[in-house]
């Protein structure tokens, strides 16, 4: 016979698993699927079937099997029970994919036994990814009560969830919830609806738990969504009073820019024009390994954003086609960063020999920086020895990475000799 409906033939899949004697009662574990099996991929089973099984196999006998089968079938079922309450209780929740843990939430729900949704609850992780996950209502509803069983605090990753508003702050409301995760254009819309509706004490919850942290942007519609965000604050704090900031950037520590060399040309001034709202930044990453290629026009609107950066410990400007140019324009504004920048990487640029000097003249006003890597650049002899005699008067540095090729061998190797702080790696 075949089924039009998906969901009667996963019911009737999941009747002949409660009720038959062929299914060992140690097999029947694998057709939850749960565990992934190096044998056989049970994952393919019919996606209802797990749920259906759980909740026949649990449910009282004078309603459910006992009704449908005689006495001695209903007996394979209380055997059956009893290899599930053992399997459902020995899981570790730490080793399940986001897929499987919703799964056996589902699982452990329809049970409809305390002992097992208890114990499976109270096992959950504090955070929580669903990271690239699908989230239905069913699993919405299932995953709140089991937060609110767990009694314990909780932070949830839900981007890429495809998540409902309703849903969204449903569980963003709930109070074990402390923070959570969601993309900008979801939880800005989640805003805009409690805003609407007046729901100013959701609203606000919404506001305080919602973090980027950290925040790493690879399209033009993360840097977009980023601007909206601040836009958003601008609106909502007019007069700049730090205590009213969105949490959301107040706290932001790290951020990642990752665009390419096509797209981070074009996206970075918009980055640039947002910088100094992430009054709490620490960690400014603009290669990512991805050559993001800003320029000196870009290092230009980078630099005039020093001022408000007080807290920048670590800038990497890797690989982002700088000359000696833009070189010179981030040796003039460094200064500003003269009491926080820990770490500075200008790795694989275009620095020639002016750029060299004037990263040379402004190193001895880094107090602060311990680090800074200027290898694979074009600066020669002069440049290198240029920057030598500069860390002489610079004894807060630990490391001065410049190797590069079109420095003669025979003059990094006498540079080192001099300073055993020059790495040529």
């Amino acid at each position: 016979l075949a089924f039009s409906s998906f969901l009667l033939q996963c019911f009737l899949g999941a009747v002949w698993l409660a009720q038959c004697n062929e299914i060992k009662d140690k097999e029947l574990p694998q057709y939850l699927a749960l565990t992934p099996r190096k044998k056989r991929p049970y994952d393919n089973w019919l996606e209802g079937v797990p749920r259906f099984l759980a909740g026949l196999v649990f449910q009282p006998r004078a309603h459910c099997l006992g009704a449908l089968v005689e006495p001695a079938v209903a007996a394979v079922a209380d055997r059956k029970q009893k290899v599930l309450t053992r399997y459902l209780k020995r899981l570790k929740l730490g080793t399940l994919r986001a897929g499987r843990l919703l799964e056996l939430l589902h699982c452990a729900h329809e049970t409809q036994q305390p002992g097992i949704w208890e114990h499976v609850a109270h096992q959950l992780p504090g955070h929580l990814s669903f990271l690239g996950t699908r989230l239905t209502p069913p699993d919405v509803y299932v995953l709140g009560r089991a937060l609110e069983t767990a009694s314990q605090d909780f932070s949830l990753d839900l981007r890429q969830t495809g998540v409902e508003p309703s849903g969204l702050g449903n569980l963003v409301g709930l109070s074990c919830v402390t923070s959570f995760r969601a993309s900008l254009s979801d939880t800005m819309a989640l805003w805009e609806s409690l805003q609407q509706q007046g729901e100013a004490q959701l609203l606000q919850a919404a506001e305080e738990k919602f973090t980027i942290e950290p925040f790493k942007a690879k399209s033009p519609k993360d840097v977009e969504d980023l601007d909206r965000l601040v836009q958003t604050q601008r609106l909502r704090n007019p007069s700049e009073d730090a205590a009213k900031d969105l949490p959301a950037i107040r706290d932001l520590k790290k951020l990642e820019f990752a665009l390419g060399p096509i797209l981070g040309p074009q996206a970075f001034p918009t980055l640039a024009k947002i910088l100094p709202a992430f009054s709490s930044l620490q960690h400014l990453d603009l290669d990512s390994l991805s050559e993001n290629k800003i320029g000196d026009k870009g290092v230009s609107k980078l630099s005039a954003t020093f001022p408000q950066l007080k807290a920048l410990e670590t800038l990497n400007l890797s690989q982002n086609n700088i000359t000696d140019v833009g070189a010179c324009k981030l040796a003039e504004a460094l200064p500003a960063l003269a009491k926080s920048l820990l770490r500075l990487s200008l790795y694989n640029n275009c620095i020639c020999d002016k750029g060299a000097k004037s990263l040379a003249q402004v190193l001895p006003d880094m107090v602060s920086l311990r680090v800074m890597d200027v290898q694979f650049n074009k600066f020669t002899a002069a440049g290198a020895q240029q920057l030598a005699s500069s860390l002489q008067k610079c004894p807060q540095v630990e490391t001065l990475a410049m190797w590069t090729p079109t420095i003669p061998f025979g003059v990094q190797e006498h540079l080192q000799q001099l300073d055993a702080r020059i790495s040529l790696r």
